[in-house]
């Protein structure tokens, strides 16, 4: 492969990369339920992956420890999260969904179903399951590219 080939599979990747962000932050912006849509990330790789260490959560998201504190302790006060000591090391604190904040997102994630099924009825059943499709092999690639970055 040439690298100008290389280099437009590249552009691909990060033009995909910023329509993928901009829809994202569409389909969020939707909520407009007054809580900081950085919660509704947290709270979704949380549930996704469970309970981890903070400085994890901000790797995942490309948010530094010092950004990430004051998140976390906004998302406590609303009941969203608790801290607790890991059970393997109890000098390592994990971040913990509770069970307000599965509530939060399970109703945020409905509404956004919900918004995506009224707004486009063109999207066929086999489009979004090709769309999954695409999207976890992406996860994939990105998994392997940054292999034990997160391990």
């Amino acid at each position: 492969m040439s690298k100008q080939q290389q280099t437009v599979k590249v552009q691909d990747f990060i033009e995909f990369y910023h329509f993928y962000n901009s829809f994202v932050q569409y389909i969020i912006k939707e909520l407009d339920d007054g809580i900081p849509k950085v919660y509704f990330a947290i709270l979704l790789v949380l549930e996704k992956y469970g309970p981890m260490p903070i400085s994890h959560i901000g790797d995942r998201l490309s948010i530094t420890k010092s950004n990430m504190t004051p998140l976390i302790d906004g998302m406590e006060e609303k009941a969203f999260i608790t801290r607790k000591a890991s059970a393997n090391d109890r000098r390592m604190i994990n971040v913990v969904e509770t069970e307000e904040g599965a509530k939060y997102i399970s109703d945020a994630l409905s509404k956004l179903n919900e918004l995506l099924i009224r707004t486009d009825t063109t999207v066929t059943n086999d489009d979004a399951l090709k769309a999954l499709e695409a999207a976890n092999t992406l996860q994939e690639l990105g998994k392997r590219i940054l292999k034990g970055k997160y391990q």
